[in-house]
């Protein structure tokens, strides 16, 4: 006996006449296709016979009944991203619609991919992660993701010997007496300031609870408008994953690494018409943020001291520095709902950014630029 082809045993088993074009708006070879794909003959007399259809698209999968919210989920998917195709797969696993909206998801999929394949932009990897959930480029980008935490994990420190200084300046009420602090220690401390790419791992990782918007742009550029409960968390997190002591710099060991052996305004010196090669300040135009390192550091190699984000230290609001530690302790006997910041911001005149300037803002406050800098205990 002769054995049928396929598509001969496709045609036999369809209760409708099929002519050489195919059955009404579907060609023959749209026929063989939802044969092959299991649709039985009443669905395929159905499907190519119906207004609905446009031209034999299938517009549901074999077997299945039509729910009447159906088509418009399928309306909002349809003009939306992935997470609203998922949404309509899941309420409809045998949806109207299914087979275009797996067809979409994997369009989107494609799509999306080879934008974030490669990326060291966590919040683009985990919306990749979160908008396709499974399979094996959300995997590869789980691996990305953890890559790029790990990488937070070890911040440019620079290692600072004990020293004695002379702490204030005359010039600023708040900054007097100048007084000499002598710090006792080696500690560590943050070539850079803390950048976004820095913080968004602490966020994805579950440590930070506060994602700040993006200024300026995302690689390398200082994380800002934080406050400074905000950058306690940081540091909590650091510490624990690392194990080791991170925390916010005390502001006399800030102003001692700041000044790094000089006694000037500014770390270059006393003339302002040099900042510019430091600092990024309001003269630069107010342009807003700045990458990391773009200008020559201080003596002691830190860069950015002076200008980009205004950092947050650990002491409390004082009046003056009548009381102040003389051993580089952070004086926690303020006013302790609000907190220091020092060496000014990219929106700041160059007397803001000045060594011994401070300014007072409270612990809550997530006003821009505000950032931080890192100092690890040895």
């Amino acid at each position: 006996m002769r054995k049928l082809t396929l598509t001969a045993a496709i045609l036999l088993t369809i209760a409708a006449p099929v002519s050489a074009q195919g059955i009404g708006s579907c060609p023959i070879d749209k026929v063989l296709e939802l044969g092959k794909m299991g649709f039985d003959k009443a669905e395929i007399y159905n499907m190519c016979y119906s207004d609905e259809t446009k031209g034999g698209e299938p517009s549901h999968s074999p077997g299945q009944t039509f729910d009447p919210n159906d088509a418009a989920l399928w309306a909002v998917a349809q003009s939306g991203g992935p997470k609203d195709v998922n949404s309509y797969l899941k309420t409809f696993p045998k949806g109207q619609y299914v087979l275009e909206a797996q067809s979409k998801l994997s369009e989107l999929l494609a799509r999306d991919w080879q934008h974030v394949k490669g990326s060291k932009n966590l919040r683009e990897i985990s919306a990749f992660i979160e908008n396709y959930e499974n399979g094996p480029l959300v995997n590869q980008a789980k691996e990305q993701k953890g890559l790029q935490i790990k990488r937070a994990l070890e911040p440019v420190m620079l290692s600072i010997a004990p020293g004695t200084f002379d702490m204030g300046d005359k010039d600023f009420s708040t900054a007097q007496p100048v007084h000499k602090v002598s710090i006792g220690y080696t500690f560590d401390v943050g070539m850079d300031e803390v950048t976004l790419a820095e913080w968004d791992a602490c966020y994805f990782d579950g440590g930070c609870s506060y994602l700040p918007p993006i200024e300026g742009g995302y690689s390398g550029y200082p994380v800002s408008g934080i406050s400074w409960n905000d950058a306690q968390e940081y540091v909590a997190w650091l510490s624990k994953k690392t194990k080791q002591t991170y925390r916010l710099p005390t502001e006399a060991e800030w102003e001692y690494v700041a000044r790094a052996g000089t006694k000037t305004r500014w770390s270059h010196g006393n003339n302002e018409n040099g900042l510019s090669s430091f600092a990024w300040f309001e003269r630069m135009g107010r342009d807003g943020l700045r990458p990391a390192s773009q200008k020559h550091p201080n003596p002691w190699g830190l860069h950015d001291i002076h200008g980009n984000v205004s950092e947050w230290v650990q002491d409390c609001v004082t009046d003056n520095y009548e009381e102040a530690p003389r051993d580089g302790r952070a004086d926690e006997t303020g006013n302790c709902a609000r907190r220091i910041l020092r060496g000014g911001g990219y929106n700041d005149e160059a007397r803001a950014l000045r060594t011994a300037f401070r300014r007072r803002q409270d612990q809550t406050s997530r006003a821009s630029p505000s950032g931080f800098r890192l100092v690890r205990s040895q």
